[in-house]
């Protein structure tokens, strides 16, 4: 029998199917007379389309997304990385972030994303009341994690190929039920929208929509939003919870996926809240990818030191150590052998022609005494030759981070303000609540 088009049962709307290949609604002698609904026929393999009857009812959605940061990913590259990027899918829109994070098996995003959408709603009750509450289900966001590879043809690179890490589906929770109709027998479940508070004032609309007095003047994700953790594994969740550290014991070697989202029907964000350019290339009109933004962050001064390698394969000659991470320009290149000898213990040696153990050696004076110090007379406790320093320093460029305020709360919902100090019910006592934030990790 070939494939027919049906109206899915949830719908109040009744839908026309026809084949691709005609511009035209099939008559209705081709359909099949289910009481009410009519439904055509498709012919297999053909595409088929539907078309809404009642268009006033469509509406344009916006599903606003911060993807944060991925951790415990498996290694899916020779090198026991992950080049990460992802795609979201949501309804009919898809979105595709190909490259531009760098290699790891925990990344940090920090993408704030907002994707139109369009979809059925009921109709406000009153001119002018914005809805605050659906009674009709939001679509589910579909995140996947994907691995990005270089496609080489005869050599020369031939586009990326993108390979599937793992993927969560986030679906939008019902907040409260009511009951409808004139014996109030029906219950019907309600999914909120971004920027409305649970105790707000609503009127209750004929199908269980919930609408506001008044929309709120700005949407403001850093506060609306709400953290989860999204198991990669199986499908599983999990809040965050500052308290524990963000997440249970649990989760913490679990591959995962720590993202908000939910609807909204303003596009616009509060001011200052994504920064840069946008990141979405080639993507359908309105989807938008931004760097997120807040009106806090910390700065890190981070500085490592490389000291040598231990039990090097005695079949590689000739290496080299890359070191990447949050700052710009791409890895620091370190030689590890040259001339074609390689020992499987190395250690990094001081340059010569450094400055860094010159500016060092005013302060160890008093101390200690380099012998390639010329000239210097002064008393010392020893002497040390160059050549028995070890280790190289690399210091990279001050790390700052935003500070999201939906990241600091615990489990009951409590905020805990960012550095300041508060005053505990027992003692008298000041405590201080230090900022969860999202660091890089390797």
């Amino acid at each position: 029998m070939p494939e027919t088009g049906t109206k899915p049962s949830n719908h109040r709307n009744s839908w026309s199917f026809w084949s691709a290949e005609s511009p035209l609604l099939p008559s209705a002698q081709k359909g099949m007379c289910c009481g009410t609904k009519q439904v055509f026929e498709a012919s297999s393999g053909e595409e088929v389309r539907f078309e809404v009857q009642k268009k006033e009812l469509m509406k344009t959605v916006f599903c606003h997304v911060d993807l944060l940061a991925a951790r415990e990913l498996p290694a899916m590259d020779d090198d026991g990385l992950v080049d990460p990027s992802y795609s979201i899918e949501v309804k009919d829109q898809t979105l595709l972030y190909p490259s531009g994070i760098m290699k790891s098996l925990s990344p940090s995003f920090m993408h704030r994303i907002r994707i139109p959408i369009q979809m059925e709603v009921e109709p406000e009750p009153t001119v002018g009341l914005p809805m605050m509450a659906s009674a009709v289900p939001f679509p589910p966001i579909i995140v996947k994690i994907l691995d990005r590879d270089e496609r080489k043809v005869l050599g020369l690179n031939a586009g990326d190929t993108f390979e599937e890490v793992g993927r969560i589906v986030i679906k939008p929770s019902p907040a409260r039920t009511h009951c409808i109709g004139r014996c109030g027998d029906q219950r019907v479940e309600v999914y909120p929208l971004l920027g409305y508070a649970n105790d707000e004032d609503y009127v209750l609309g004929n199908h269980g929509s919930l609408f506001a007095s008044k929309k709120p003047e700005n949407l403001d994700l850093n506060r609306h939003h709400v953290a989860k953790w999204y198991a990669l594994d199986k499908a599983a969740q999990a809040p965050f919870d500052t308290s524990t550290g963000g997440e249970e014991d649990s989760w913490q070697k679990r591959p995962r996926v720590l993202a908000a989202a939910n609807y909204s029907f303003q596009a616009n964000l509060r001011e200052g809240l994504t920064q840069g350019p946008n990141l979405a290339k080639g993507a359908a009109a309105g989807i938008s990818i931004h760097q997120l933004r807040t009106h806090q962050s910390s700065r890190f001064k981070i500085d490592f030191c490389l000291l040598g390698l231990r039990n090097l394969p005695s079949t590689v000659v000739d290496c080299k150590l890359y070191v990447s991470s949050f700052w710009e320009g791409g890895a620091i290149e370190l030689a590890i052998a040259s001339g074609g000898f390689q020992s499987r213990n190395f250690n990094f040696m001081v340059d010569e022609a450094s400055e860094g153990w010159r500016s060092n050696a005013v302060n160890w004076k008093p101390f200690l005494r380099v012998d390639d110090e010329s000239g210097t007379e002064e008393a010392a406790l020893w002497t040390v030759k160059l050549k028995d320093f070890l280790g190289v320093k690399i210091q990279p460029p001050v790390y700052e981070v935003p500070v999201i305020q939906y990241l600091q709360q615990d489990g009951a919902g409590e905020t805990q303000h960012a550095r300041k100090a508060q005053h505990t019910a027992t003692g008298g006592a000041w405590r201080y609540w230090e900022d969860f934030i999202c660091l890089v990790q390797a």
